[in-house]
């Protein structure tokens, strides 16, 4: 079984946050939402590395993340069948 690590929980932690904190109206920016990591989940991460993982998070896993000028928003809410796969296998 796959030890979980912070690097294993950041997808997660970003979803969390992008639900909380975000939509259309008011997007976070990646500064914001590595600010956001480090103060409520202890996590640092590099912006270049939030970047690469927002990417993944939509391509792979079919997240509704859009982005903007002034940040990123989570469109839709609530897991899916793949994302509960996804979050199974941490």
């Amino acid at each position: 079984m796959k030890q979980v690590t912070s690097v294993n929980l950041i997808p997660l932690c970003i979803l969390r946050i992008l639900e909380k904190y975000s939509d259309a109206q008011s997007p976070v920016t990646q500064e914001e939402l590595g600010e956001l990591l480090t103060k409520e989940y202890g996590i640092t991460c590099e912006r270049k590395a939030l970047g690469r993982t927002l990417r993944r998070m939509k391509e792979q896993l079919d997240i509704d993340i859009r982005s903007g000028r002034n940040g990123c928003w989570v469109e839709r809410r609530g897991f899916t069948g793949p994302e509960i796969l996804f979050l199974g296998r941490l």
